[in-house]
């Protein structure tokens, strides 16, 4: 005796969007997972579900194609479709993790990430220090030269994951830009560019760790703490070099730890804008030679000095190719770009070229392109001139504020460059109320904690003002309400 095909209800709605072979679909696909199809059971005939419902032959073909393709049907010779065989129980198992719960964790990613330039939207003064100013991107040129751009690219750049193996014209621009500005050695080979300062870091440490084995990495401290967390994910060992104090401190930190990598801001300390002596620099570049050790210079800020010229790269005075390049364009142009790059020496270049060797670029044909031709054509040269006047207008603004306004109440460290005042305040507040008491007059002012990343030594009493965003005549006014909130008795 043959076996009946179960009932199965199909309800179509003729006004939905959703296609009727989807609807078919479905309506067989839950009888299944609910179990009223067992396994092994047939499922109605096409031919059935054509009288039934009136509808054309292709369609419920389509439908039970869907069904077969993805799994929850077999096609069985001379017989129609039966229910395949699935874990029908997995689908009613409780989840490992509540929804709700998962929700939650979301959120709270997403509160502790955009925290601080949330609160700096919420303030009247918002003293940001990665931000530009409003209106600062050469918008006009940028979509002039895009149009250009995508004029010129053949079918060939359009539709394929286009490559050459001679250097782009941004490569060309920047080896020629760093050697004039910075003193950088290099042929446009050895510039490799990446969508941020964070994957930059992300495939050096690939280049420079030996699998299987824990990388020693010395880092700043206070330093970025962007390098802290890439070097956490690759399990690597960490070694506090101090950044404040004497500079003996820091050389001693790399003699008792021997690290094989070094991460260091010479030119500009970050966050503290100290600038590494030239007997320092030269010891540490000895250092690594003798030790078979690599140093990532982190150039970033090298752009805004407001009382000196600028100082010479690490890299231009390194004679035994120990020294990896790295900067962006993020502090001059624009952090949403995302284009950062670096310099590897010749040794390093090779062992690149054989791993990434079946890699495409990560940074965007077009924007590249553009950005080639904006250097090419002497935008760029032009963009920074008028961003360094405006920085500096802002930083002696902001630096005749607090003198006029704290005294010596305050010591303001980093003063000659970069985007922001290291500010150590003398009240007897920490820096938690430091931040409170402004943010409750209305003013954003930045912690450090996060930079201090051993969790050793940590004070208290300084906090990261910065001046690259806020509008100048918008801080003598925030000053003066910093000073009321740190010093309301005065």
């Amino acid at each position: 005796m043959k076996a009946k095909r179960p009932q199965v209800l199909i309800t179509l709605d003729e006004t939905s969007e959703e296609p009727l072979y989807l609807q078919v679909y479905e309506a067989i696909r839950q009888q299944i997972l609910s179990g009223a199809i067992h396994e092994g059971e047939k499922v109605p005939s096409i031919r059935s579900v054509v009288q039934e419902l009136g509808i054309s032959h292709a369609t419920v073909e389509r439908a039970y194609t869907q069904l077969a393709l993805e799994g929850y049907v077999q096609a069985v010779p001379r017989s129609g479709y039966v229910a395949a065989h699935l874990d029908l129980g997995y689908f009613h198992e409780a989840a490992e993790q509540p929804q709700e719960e998962k929700q939650s964790t979301i959120e709270s990613k997403s509160v502790e990430f955009y925290d601080e330039a949330r609160e700096g939207d919420e303030a009247r003064y918002d003293f940001a220090y990665t931000s530009l100013q409003p209106g600062s991107f050469p918008r006009r040129t940028w979509r002039r030269l895009s149009s250009e751009v995508i004029r010129d690219m053949d079918d060939a750049e359009l539709v394929s994951y286009y490559h050459k193996s001679e250097p782009c014209l941004l490569q060309k621009q920047l080896a020629d830009y760093l050697q004039r500005a910075r003193g950088v050695h290099c042929q446009p080979e050895q510039v490799i560019l990446q969508p941020s300062t964070e994957a930059a870091i992300t495939s050096v440490i690939q280049l420079v760790q030996t699998p299987g084995e824990i990388l020693e990495l010395a880092h700043e401290e206070p330093g970025f703490d962007v390098m802290v967390a890439v070097a956490r994910r690759f399990g690597a060992h960490l070694i506090s070099a101090p950044s404040q104090g004497e500079a003996s401190d820091f050389l001693r930190a790399l003699d008792e730890a021997n690290p094989k990598l070094i991460f260091t801001t010479p030119s500009h300390q970050f966050p503290t804008g100290n600038m590494m002596p030239m007997e320092v620099r030269i010891r540490l570049l000895r250092w690594a030679a003798d030790h078979d050790a690599y140093i990532i210079e982190d150039d970033s800020c090298n752009e805004y000095r407001y009382e000196t010229r600028a100082i010479p790269s690490l890299q231009s005075m390194d004679r035994n190719n120990r020294v990896i390049y790295m900067c962006n364009f993020s502090k001059a142009l624009s952090p949403g770009l995302r284009i950062a790059y670096f310099v590897l020496p010749p040794s390093l270049l090779e062992k690149w070229n054989s791993l990434f060797t079946f890699s495409y670029d990560t940074v965007s044909y077009t924007v590249r392109e553009v950005l080639g031709l904006f250097l090419q054509r002497g935008y760029w040269d032009t963009h920074l001139r008028r961003m360094v006047t405006g920085n500096k207008k802002r930083h002696d603004e902001l630096v005749a504020a607090f003198e006029k306004e704290f005294g010596n109440r305050v010591t303001l460290f980093g003063k000659d460059s970069g985007m922001h005042l290291y500010v150590q305040v003398h009240n007897d507040m920490s820096q938690k109320q430091l931040l409170q008491s402004a943010f409750d007059q209305g003013i954003k002012v930045y912690g450090t904690q996060r930079y201090y990343w051993s969790g050793n030594n940590v004070p208290e009493d300084f906090v990261i003002v910065g001046f690259s965003a806020i509008l100048q005549e918008d801080i003598l006014p925030g000053v003066q309400a910093l000073r009321r909130a740190w010093f309301p008795q005065e």
